[in-house]
């Protein structure tokens, strides 16, 4: 395939760092777009433009010359509950506006990342793609919204990856605000982890270094717009993380409950289409992936 020239929103985040860095493997050219100022962190390659998803005008004006978009731009959960009309500005306008100037364009390769938060409660596991939506969250609706937007996308390549729960990596894994962080941070100061909420609410966990591989792999793809789930395909509920985790770390503990209400919401992805679209496999088994958590914890005590 020839060198992408490749358009990133959302560059400064989480995902967003990790792909930058990996991108220096790759026959790729990549111009970062964000909001925040250049970061000491970027490698010397890397073109970076500090702007705003809402500014039409200079958005337009960065993606020229660029034939692929990945699409990373988002705010979080909790930012979304809080500033719902923000969250819509930046998941569904924002995205909106951003596939009509690729149109414009002519960028021939468009990947958006969504969430499994679109699915909501189902009655049957795994999720698959085509499977009716539920979302019950602001997030999970707008992201919704744009999703759909995209797919109705003509003249592009539009890929659609339904992230599950990312979790790890190099930069910024023990940092977050998810169960997984919180029980690392904890365990690496000798504490034991806190559910809180229903403890056999469950999850899709994938690592970070998997969900790059992913990214990637739609970036190549040729062929009409569709949605792909991308996770590991294994429901963990929160009390077997932590009684994972606490086996990991050897310390003699018991996880402690901070009980919520309401039933458990079970996120597990089908990854069928993953495997036949994109060829791709999750390769980090979820105990080395939280092993290389902790550590990271631990040496950031």
């Amino acid at each position: 395939m020839k060198r992408q020239r490749i358009f990133i929103t959302g560059a400064a985040g989480y995902i967003g760092r990790h792909f930058i860095q990996a991108s220096q493997t790759k026959d790729s050219q990549l111009r970062a777009f964000s909001r925040q100022a250049c970061p000491g962190w970027l490698p010397p390659n890397i073109e970076w433009v500090q702007g705003d998803i809402s500014d039409t005008a200079q958005m337009a004006a960065a993606i020229h010359g660029c034939d692929a978009i990945l699409h990373l731009a988002s705010l979080s959960i909790l930012t979304a509950a809080q500033d719902p009309e923000l969250d819509y500005r930046v998941s569904v306008f924002g995205t909106g506006r951003l596939l009509a100037k690729a149109r414009e364009a002519q960028v021939k390769s468009f990947v958006f990342t969504s969430s499994a938060q679109v699915y909501g409660p189902q009655s049957r596991l795994p999720l698959r793609e085509d499977m009716e939506c539920r979302p019950q969250t602001v997030y999970g609706q707008h992201k919704l919204m744009a999703e759909e937007i995209a797919l109705d996308e003509a003249n592009q390549g539009v890929s659609v990856l339904g992230l599950f729960n990312v979790y790890g990596g190099e930069w910024g894994g023990v940092d977050r605000a998810t169960a997984e962080a919180s029980f690392a941070r904890r365990l690496a100061s000798g504490k034991a982890p806190v559910l809180h909420g229903h403890p056999g609410e469950g999850r899709d966990f994938i690592h970070m270094d998997d969900v790059v591989r992913a990214i990637w792999s739609a970036l190549e793809r040729e062929g009409k717009n569709d949605r792909i789930n991308v996770g590991s395909g294994r429901l963990t509920t929160l009390q077997q993380l932590a009684e994972v985790m606490i086996g990991i770390s050897g310390l003699p503990l018991a996880s402690e409950m901070q009980p919520g209400v309401g039933q458990p919401l079970l996120l597990q992805a089908d990854t069928k289409k993953a495997s036949s679209m994109l060829q791709f496999t999750p390769s980090v088994p979820l105990e080395e992936g939280l092993r290389g958590l902790i550590e990271h914890a631990e040496s950031a005590q």
